[in-house]
C-alpha cells in the first residue's frame, strides 16, 4: 500500500514539474512584409519564453542583442509506408531527379531576400520530399541531399537562451544581417498598474483634540493680557480634496478593490493646506470611501507665555505659534474626467 501512494506522489511530482517548466515560444518572420518597423508581442509575465527566427537567406550570416528595460508545437506527423518497388528506377529517371534537386539547391542559394525565402521556402520543401523519398539512393544523391536539408536547416534558427519578463518591462529584441539589414521586435510585460485621480470631499474629525489659541484682551493703549480662546468648532472640518490611488493591473477587472492613496486638500475653516494618506476601498474605479490620517497646520498657544500675562502691543502677534497637527479623516470621492472644483 505505501508503495502504491509513494508512486502515485512521484507520478504527481513529475507531472506538475513538467507544468511549470513549459515555455511559450515566439516566431519572428525576417520575410514577412510588415518588418518595415518594430513589432511588439504582448507576453505572459508569468510565463518563460524563447524565440526563433525563420525565413532566414542561408548564405547570409545573422546576429542578435537583447536588451531588457525597466514555436507553436506542429501536429502529429503520420505517413503510411508504401510497399517497397520490387524494381527500381532507371539511371535515367536517377539522373532525372538528381538534376532536379541540385536544381532546387541553387535556387535556394540564390535567393538574397527574406521576403523571397518565406515565398519560395514552402514549395522548395514539397518538392524536395518528394525527391527525397524516391528510390534513387546513389552517393551522388544522397550527398546532394545532405546539402539541400543543411541550406534548409539554416533558413531557421532557434535562440535557446530562455526570457522572463516583469510587469512593467519591456525586452528590445534585434537581429542583425551581415549587410546591415535589422529588424526589431518589442516584447512587453504589460504595465504593473495605473494611477486613479479621484476629487471629493474629506472630513476632518475634531473630536480627539481640543484647539486653543491664545488672543489678546487690551487693558490700556500700551498693555494687553494674554487670554485663552477655543474656537468653536464642529467635530468634523470641511475640506475640498484630490485623491490618488494605485490601480494594479491584476485588481483592474473586479468590481472591488482596495489600496494605498494619497490626497491634497483645503481646511477651509482655517484656510490651511492638508496632506492625507489613507487606504481606500474602490468601487469599479470611479467611486471611493477612503479612511487615513490627515496633516495640517493651525495656530497653538507658544510656550513663551502664560494665560492672564501682561504683554505689550508688539507681543501680540507671537502669542500663536504654527505647528501641525495629525487628525483621521474620511472621504468620499469619484473620478471624473476632469477637475470638478476648477474654475
Amino acid at each position: 500500500m505505501k508503495k502504491t501512494i509513494f508512486a502515485y506522489i512521484f507520478l504527481l511530482f513529475c507531472a506538475s514539474t513538467d507544468s511549470f517548466s513549459q515555455n511559450q515560444t515566439y516566431v519572428l518572420d525576417l520575410g514577412s512584409d510588415t518588418n518595415d518597423s518594430s513589432q511588439t508581442y504582448y507576453v505572459d509575465s508569468k510565463t518563460n519564453f524563447h524565440i526563433i527566427f525563420i525565413n532566414l537567406v542561408p548564405t547570409e550570416e545573422y546576429y542578435y542583442t537583447d536588451h531588457k528595460y525597466n514555436a507553436t508545437i506542429p501536429p502529429l506527423h503520420y505517413t503510411t509506408e508504401t510497399a517497397k518497388k520490387s524494381i527500381t528506377e532507371d539511371s535515367d529517371n536517377c539522373a532525372s531527379k538528381l538534376a532536379d534537386l541540385i536544381n532546387l539547391i541553387n535556387k535556394l542559394n540564390g535567393i538574397q531576400d527574406e521576403t523571397q525565402i518565406r515565398k519560395e521556402k514552402p514549395n522548395i520543401e514539397i518538392n524536395f520530399e518528394e525527391l527525397k523519398n524516391s528510390p534513387c539512393q546513389n552517393s551522388e544523391f544522397v550527398s546532394n541531399t545532405k546539402i539541400m536539408e543543411s541550406l534548409l536547416e539554416k533558413t531557421t534558427k532557434d535562440i535557446k537562451e530562455t526570457f522572463t519578463l516583469k510587469p512593467g518591462q519591456k525586452l528590445e529584441f534585434t537581429i542583425f544581417r551581415k549587410n546591415g539589414k535589422t529588424w526589431t521586435y518589442i516584447f512587453d510585460g504589460g504595465s504593473r498598474g495605473n494611477w486613479l485621480t479621484s476629487y471629493g470631499v474629506t472630513f476632518i474629525s475634531n473630536v480627539l483634540k481640543q484647539r486653543k489659541e491664545f488672543i489678546a484682551k487690551n487693558i490700556n493703549n500700551d498693555t494687553n493680557i494674554v487670554s485663552v480662546s477655543s474656537p468653536s468648532r464642529s467635530q468634523f472640518d470641511f475640506a475640498p480634496s484630490i485623491f490618488f490611488t494605485w490601480m494594479p493591473d491584476d485588481k483592474e477587472l473586479r468590481n472591488w478593490s482596495c489600496g494605498f492613496c494619497g490626497g491634497l486638500g483645503l481646511d477651509i475653516d482655517v484656510q490651511s493646506p492638508l496632506l492625507m494618506f489613507g487606504f481606500a476601498i474602490t468601487y469599479n474605479h470611479n467611486l471611493n470611501l477612503i479612511l487615513g490620517i490627515s496633516g495640517r497646520v493651525i495656530n497653538k498657544p507658544s510656550d513663551s507665555y502664560s494665560e492672564f500675562q501682561k504683554i505689550s502691543a508688539v507681543d501680540v502677534d507671537k502669542l500663536n505659534k504654527k505647528t501641525a497637527v495629525f487628525d483621521p479623516f474620511i472621504a468620499f470621492t469619484f473620478r471624473f474626467d476632469s477637475n470638478p472644483f476648477s474654475k
